[in-house]
């Protein structure tokens, strides 16, 4: 997976995602408040580098052409989902 900005680095997608579950576990066990909250933000945004450069890998091996896949879609929920719960938080 690639993951562009400032630096690019390789990094293995599924260990990323378990990652960023097992943060969510720990989140999710935090009290209400600004701690939980931050938490939630953090992972949204490690969530949105994942999901960015799983997609311009996918990308680039369509040679540029937009498409929904299985991944894209996944991807999708998944950011939905923590970006509804840094909402209710």
């Amino acid at each position: 997976m690639r993951v562009y900005g400032d630096r690019e680095r390789v990094e293995d997608p599924r260990e990323r995602l378990a990652a960023i579950e097992r943060r969510l576990s720990e989140a999710a066990a935090a009290r209400a408040g600004l701690e939980r909250h931050a938490w939630l933000v953090a992972l949204l945004v490690d969530a949105g580098e994942l999901v960015q450069g799983l997609l311009d890998d996918e990308w680039a091996a369509r040679g540029g052409d937009d498409w929904t896949s299985p991944c894209s879609r996944a991807s999708t929920a998944l950011l939905r989902s923590l970006a509804r719960a840094v909402c209710v938080s």
